[in-house]
C-alpha cells in the first residue's frame, strides 16, 4: 500500500512539473510567433505522432523536414532531448529557421544532424524513433538498415505514406507489440499512425491487413472509402475479389458492431493475444 502511494505521488509530481515546463515554455514564447501555441502550429496528423512519444524521453526524428515534431515533442511530450534528422542540407536550414523562432530554453534541447537514416545516432542514444510521411519500404529500409539502434528498448512511431500492411508485417517478423493505433485523416486523406514497443504480440492476418484497433471513426471512415473503391471494379483478379471479400467482412462487423464509435471493440481479446506492455510513460 505504501510503495503503491508513492509510486502515485512521484507520479503526480512529475505531472505537476511537466505541466509547469510547459507553461513556462508557452509564456517565453513570442506572441507574434506562429509557434506560440504548438497545438495550432501541428497538423492533426503531427499532432497524434506526437502524442505517442514517452514523456520525458529522447527521440530521433528521422526526416525532419521542417524541424515542427521536434518542437511540439519538446513543449508538448517534455522531450529532454531531440535529434532531428534529414538527408538533405536544404530541409535542415528550414528546420533552422523554426528552431530560431522557439526560446532559447526550447531550442537547447533539439540537435540538427545531416545523414541517412538512423546512421547519425549512436546505439541506445534515443528513446524513440519518429519516421513519418515517407513509403512502407522506405521506413522498413531505414530500420533494417541499422538494427543495433531499434533496441528492445525504443519504441517505434510510425505514420507510412503507403502500403500500411506492408510495414505492419514487417513489425510483426520483427517482434513488436502495438501500444497504439489509429487513422487520422487530413485534406480528405486518411493516414496511419502506430506506435510499437518490443514484446509479445501475437500478429493475426486482419492485424497485418485491418489493424490492430478495428474501430473508430477513422477506421470506418477508411473502411468504408476502400469499400466503395473495391465495389465500383467490375472485372478484378482473383486477388481484389479476395480483398474485396475480407473488406465487406469487416464492414459488417462494424456496422453490426454495438460497440460505440472509438473504442477498441476487442479490448478483451486483444490482451488476451498480448503480454504485459509498459504503461504510457
Amino acid at each position: 500500500m505504501g510503495s503503491t502511494f508513492a509510486r502515485g505521488t512521484r507520479r503526480a509530481t512529475a505531472a505537476r512539473k511537466a505541466t509547469g515546463a510547459r507553461k513556462a515554455v508557452a509564456a517565453a514564447m513570442p506572441p507574434s510567433t506562429p509557434l506560440g501555441h504548438t497545438a495550432a502550429a501541428l497538423s492533426e496528423r503531427l499532432r497524434r505522432l506526437a502524442a505517442q512519444i514517452p514523456r520525458g524521453s529522447a527521440v530521433a526524428d528521422i526526416g525532419t523536414d521542417h524541424g515542427r515534431l521536434p518542437l511540439g515533442a519538446v513543449i508538448d511530450r517534455d522531450a529532454r532531448r531531440v535529434v532531428a534528422v534529414d538527408l538533405r542540407a536544404d530541409p535542415l536550414a528550414v528546420a533552422r529557421r523554426t528552431l530560431a523562432t522557439a526560446p532559447a530554453e526550447v531550442a537547447a534541447r533539439i540537435e540538427l544532424r545531416q545523414g541517412d537514416g538512423l546512421a547519425p545516432l549512436a546505439v541506445d542514444e534515443v528513446d524513440a524513433i519518429v519516421i513519418a510521411g515517407m513509403g512502407a519500404a522506405s521506413i522498413v529500409a531505414i530500420l533494417e538498415a541499422h538494427p543495433d539502434r531499434v533496441t528492445p528498448r525504443v519504441r517505434l512511431v510510425l505514420q507510412p505514406a503507403n502500403e500500411w500492411a506492408l510495414l505492419r508485417r514487417w513489425l510483426a517478423d520483427a517482434g513488436r507489440t502495438p501500444v497504439a493505433e489509429e487513422i487520422v485523416w487530413e485534406r480528405d486523406r486518411p493516414h496511419l499512425v502506430i506506435a510499437t514497443d518490443a514484446g509479445p504480440w501475437t500478429w493475426t492476418d486482419d492485424d497485418v491487413d485491418f489493424g490492430t484497433s478495428r474501430a473508430g471513426e477513422g477506421y470506418q471512415r477508411w473502411l468504408a472509402q476502400e469499400s466503395a473503391r473495391l465495389e465500383a471494379i467490375a472485372v478484378c483478379s482473383d486477388a481484389t475479389a479476395a480483398w474485396r471479400e475480407r473488406v465487406r467482412a469487416q464492414w459488417q462487423r462494424v456496422s453490426s458492431a454495438s460497440t460505440p464509435a472509438g473504442s477498441t471493440g476487442s479490448g478483451a481479446a486483444a490482451a488476451a493475444r498480448r503480454g504485459p506492455r509498459r504503461g504510457d510513460r
